[in-house]
């Protein structure tokens, strides 16, 4: 896998993190591949990574890819299915440059 050139990094506490971090990796293993346990869980989207890490109920998120617009587009899933899953539509979630 080549060495990303664009990650951007959020943390975001959330009430039950640990089934939302479960949650979240089992829908996306159904399409994607998906490595997880208790506190760490590893996507790879065809456009890109998302690394998320649990310490109680904070989840910290990593993405990356190798273009700007790749990084917008893995991005705006992991946005959207985290909403989904931690059954909260008006979360938001602020990244920054890694």
């Amino acid at each position: 896998m080549p060495v990303s050139q664009y990650p951007q990094h959020s943390s975001v506490t959330l009430p039950n993190a640990d089934k939302v971090l479960y949650k979240l990796s089992k829908h996306f293993a159904l399409k994607v591949p998906v490595e997880f346990d208790d506190s760490n869980s590893r996507v790879q989207f065809p456009a890109g990574n998302c690394e998320i890490q649990r310490e109680g109920d904070l989840l910290r998120l990593q993405c990356s890819a190798d273009s700007k617009e790749k990084l917008a587009q893995v991005i705006r899933i992991v946005d959207h299915h985290l909403a989904l899953m931690a059954r909260n539509p008006e979360l938001r979630i602020s990244w920054t440059d890694a």
